[in-house]
């Protein structure tokens, strides 16, 4: 089942404002999405930017959020979940800052969970996403691009 991620900031394939990049202020996206499927015990939220080297670098990871959460605003990230490891080895929101060479695309992904899954708080997103395999009743994605 597809949720229906969105912001109030970019659209789908847009490009991400410099506000929300570390040229910028570096804040937070404002993000809406559509309710889970019933059942849904928690949800968990990923940014991803696949095109950096290793393998991509994460801006943002937490899970145990609330299955009645319906977004994010006011320059805060989901709250009432547990933060994972982001790309620098520490918890929260790192914003987009590529290096010279050609756009990235940044992969917003909220998570709808059948189950609670135990993840260790210092979890990175390899460990995420094997731990929660299985259990994604929905899904759905968000892409920016930010860089030249």
């Amino acid at each position: 089942m597809a949720m229906h991620l969105t912001s109030s900031a970019f659209r789908d394939g847009g490009t991400i404002p410099v506000d929300y990049t570390c040229a910028g202020a570096g804040r937070w996206p404002d993000l809406s999405w559509s309710a889970p499927p019933p059942g849904t015990k928690e949800l968990a939220v990923l940014v991803f930017d696949p095109d950096a080297g290793g393998g991509g670098f994460v801006h943002f990871l937490a899970w145990g959020v609330a299955p009645t959460a319906r977004g994010t605003t006011g320059n805060r990230y989901p709250g009432g979940g547990t933060p994972g490891m982001n790309g620098r080895g520490s918890e929260g929101w790192v914003p987009p800052c590529p290096p010279a060479g050609g756009p990235h695309h940044y992969e917003f992904t909220v998570f709808a969970l059948s189950r609670t899954p135990r993840i260790a708080p210092t979890a990175n997103v390899r460990q995420f996403l094997a731990a929660i395999s299985g259990s994604v009743v929905a899904s759905g994605r968000l892409t920016g691009i930010y860089g030249a």
